[in-house]
């Protein structure tokens, strides 16, 4: 972090260059993934992410406990 003049934690102050490779990077961890564990196992952690996703949006609790959410797949 120290080596960027801005913070790379804040969407809003990225270069174009960098959000640029950091989507190809996410394509290439997503395919990597898919070819490791299948394609119908990595579904099956984004239905259980969704679900869970939806379930925490549901309750009334505080953004700051977002972070606490467990995946248990």
């Amino acid at each position: 972090e120290a080596q960027f003049y801005f913070s790379i934690k804040n969407l809003h102050t990225l270069s174009s260059m960098y959000i640029d490779a950091m989507y190809k990077k996410a394509a290439l961890v997503m395919r990597m993934l898919e070819h490791r564990i299948g394609l119908e196992l990595l579904l099956q952690v984004f239905n259980k992410q969704l679900s869970l996703a939806m379930n925490a949006a549901g309750q009334k609790i505080g953004s700051g406990l977002w972070s606490h959410m467990l995946i248990s797949t």
